[in-house]
């Protein structure tokens, strides 16, 4: 193809054989293949990169974290914490009000000991997993965000979960 360019930068494309050239009107500029390209598509800026870089590194996180909670329903997630601070507060006063774990505990037939015992070494695995997941992804967020405005598409693809 050939290229042109009007005063505006308005981008014109002929058929590289002569066949158009008829229709190239006059005033145009002659311009290369890349100039066509970078005034049609511009690179991007850093304020358009670097969302897309958080996105995505967003968007791992997320799957890493749905990963760890993949074999359980969202109803059961939902009661995470009620579990957890029963538990707690159950191990810290053997008197405390656990109505949560009272139903789950009469419906497993286990005891409540037990059940307490199998909730805290859950949540502090999960705890610990999911602060390294975390971690991780604040670490990325910062790596991005300290390139400032002069970031280029291949420093931010660089930067991977």
């Amino acid at each position: 193809m050939k290229y042109f360019k009007d005063l505006s930068n308005k981008v014109y494309a002929y058929e590289s054989d002569g066949s158009q050239d008829e229709f190239i009107q006059s005033g145009l500029t002659p311009i290369s293949e890349q100039e066509a390209m970078q005034i049609v598509a511009p690179p991007l800026t850093a304020a358009e990169m670097k969302p897309a870089a958080l996105n995505r590194i967003n968007a791992a996180y997320e799957a890493a974290v749905n990963a760890l909670t993949a074999a359980y329903p969202a109803g059961e997630i939902s009661s995470w914490p009620k579990q957890e601070a029963e538990a707690r507060a159950w191990v810290a006063n053997d008197g405390a009000f656990t109505p949560w774990m009272d139903a789950a505990a009469a419906a497993r037939g286990i005891t409540k000991a037990d059940l307490a015992a199998r909730i805290i070494s859950n949540a502090d695995l999960f705890s610990a997993a999911s602060g390294q997941l975390s971690g991780k992804r604040q670490k990325l967020r910062y790596q991005i965000a300290a390139f400032g405005d002069d970031v280029t598409q291949a420093q931010l693809d660089a930067i991977q979960w």
